[in-house]
């Protein structure tokens, strides 16, 4: 009960010392501060990443997110552009809520996306070696597409056969 009034004697000082311009800019600073934090902690339950998968994924300690998505902390700017770097984020969406919140990757990119949740691209030797196979698909003819799903079909058909037989 007391930090609510304390709050309402912080709310009334304000309305004395500044002027009303400055203090409406200062509501709508917060009110933009609140809704992103929620923002922030909406992305990682969309992304299904705890606090600490999601801090781990950014390079920040978990403490951090923890304190955006409260509100007890903002964001600075360099933590937004990695957040939407990292997680293809829609950075209008992660500031303003407009717009969708991921960007559309081109093609070959949303492949990598697709291979970096299957495998750590950090990690993994085997990631670069997927991804530049997607990539060497992609840039090939109609007909050599078809060839190598011709041949993917048979490997799969053989493979069934040996597993029930």
């Amino acid at each position: 009960m007391w930090l609510c009034d304390f709050c309402q004697y912080i709310f009334v000082a304000l309305l004395l010392f500044v002027d009303n311009a400055t203090f409406l800019i200062y509501i709508e600073i917060m009110k933009g501060v609140i809704i992103l934090n929620k923002r922030f902690k909406s992305l990682r339950q969309t992304l299904d990443l705890t606090q600490q998968e999601f801090a781990d994924k950014l390079g920040i300690v978990r403490n951090n997110v923890a304190c955006y998505e409260t509100g007890k902390r903002s964001p600075s700017d360099a933590v937004v552009s990695l957040v939407c770097k990292t997680f293809n984020v829609n950075e209008n969406w992660l500031r303003t809520g407009v717009g969708p919140m991921f960007l559309d990757l081109p093609e070959e990119d949303e492949t990598a996306a697709i291979v970096a949740t299957l495998l750590d691209p950090d990690k993994e030797p085997f990631f670069n070696v997927i991804v530049e196979i997607m990539k060497s698909y992609q840039s090939l003819s109609p007909n050599s597409k078809q060839a190598i799903n011709e041949l993917a079909d048979n490997i799969l058909k053989n493979l069934n056969k040996k597993r029930e037989g």
